[in-house]
């Protein structure tokens, strides 16, 4: 037995009610007509009754899937960065302040109060 892929349309054909479109999308009802007051989706007016074809619901969901990206969710660097593992090793800011500055650095290991080992950095 064949099964045809989800729609939000109701087997009848017949347009949903604001609470019908908001479960089928898992969402308030306040949501649905937040979004028929801005008029971000299509509706139909029956008198007073606001009414949502289920054909315009699919298209609204449509056009705001976001496709996933090919390289497994990871996004490239910004133009002119490169990737941390291209960039060396990580320093913490402390020795980035210094190194710039051109103040000599604390080996690792050792404190200022107890007697350090002072390197001058290499440039």
């Amino acid at each position: 037995m064949a099964t045809e892929p989800r729609t939000n349309t109701k087997p009848t054909g017949r347009p949903l009610t604001i609470d019908e479109a908001a479960e089928s999308l898992s969402v308030t009802a306040q949501f649905i007509r937040r979004l028929v007051v801005e008029r971000r989706i299509s509706y139909i007016k029956v008198g007073k009754q606001v009414r949502i074809a289920g054909e315009d619901l699919d298209a609204w969901t449509a056009e705001r899937r976001i496709e996933a990206l090919p390289s497994a969710g990871r996004l490239p660097p910004p133009e002119g960065q490169v990737e941390a593992t291209d960039a060396g090793p990580v320093r913490s800011a402390e020795e980035t302040v210094a190194r710039l500055l051109g103040e000599p650095r604390i080996e690792p290991g050792y404190s200022r109060s107890h007697g350090q080992k002072v390197v001058p950095h290499r440039r």
